[in-house]
């Protein structure tokens, strides 16, 4: 008996000092935007992965690519032609040790050649004014 109270106690004591470092890509909730139609693909954007997958049918076997984007996207639209997909990402504050800020932005993906890094475009907030004429939109490479 008195062997078991201890085992309790040395279970309560190192489940109290258990630190928990995995990635917080498991504690985003998740959101999948899709299926948007391109030209000859399919698009999903999952915002816990901060990427968007594109499924080209164009063949009689499916491919599949992946594009990185920013954190935590809101909103996807196909552009008019269906040749581009326009992503809009609400960004992230960094939390833990080692994540990095990332503001709103709003990422062009070329569908016709997935081998093109998505183009980001900052987003500036609608409560701050920028802080020079014309600098709301900035392009930026790809993480």
């Amino acid at each position: 008996m008195r062997a078991l109270h201890l085992l309790c106690a040395v279970s309560t004591l190192s489940a109290c000092a258990w630190d928990d470092d995995r990635s917080i890509v498991w504690d985003r909730t998740r959101s999948l935007l899709g299926p948007i139609s391109l030209k000859s693909q399919i698009a999903y954007v999952d915002s816990a992965l901060d990427r968007v997958t594109l499924v080209d049918v164009a063949d009689d076997t499916p491919r599949i690519t992946t594009a990185k984007i920013g954190r935590r996207a809101i909103q996807a639209i196909a552009s008019p032609d269906r040749h581009h997909l326009f992503v809009v990402t609400r960004g992230e504050e960094a939390i833990h040790h080692g994540e990095i800020d990332q503001p709103p932005m709003l990422w062009a993906i070329d569908s016709d050649n997935p081998t093109v890094p998505p183009v980001a475009y900052e987003i500036g907030s609608p409560v701050r004014a920028p802080t020079r004429p014309g600098s709301s939109a900035t392009p930026t490479s790809s993480p």
